[in-house]
């Protein structure tokens, strides 16, 4: 599955994803590939990507998602990254 995380500094991460999550309105929302078509409004809080065995975290301040089966685009007006670890460490 493809993210996009765009802020106003430019596009913040972009590349294929297993899995990604992040806060709501709604609650938090674990997303993966095949998900179904929707639109939601982010909180400010932490978005996690999970990728080849790797979990990056990042702060969002808030924003809007657009979910696609095969693709995510996230908007937000700022987006700092926090840790990265692999997978076994802790």
């Amino acid at each position: 599955m493809q993210l996009r995380v765009v802020s106003l500094d430019g596009i913040f991460f972009e590349g294929d994803v297993e899995m990604v999550e992040f806060c709501t309105t709604e609650g938090n929302r674990g997303v993966l590939p095949g998900h179904m078509s929707q639109m939601c409004a982010l909180l400010p809080g932490r978005l996690i990507i999970r990728r080849e065995g790797e979990i990056m975290e990042a702060a969002l301040s808030g924003g809007f998602a657009l979910i696609r089966p095969d693709q995510i685009q996230i908007i937000t007006e700022e987006a700092k990254q926090k840790t990265t670890e692999t997978k076994g460490q802790s």
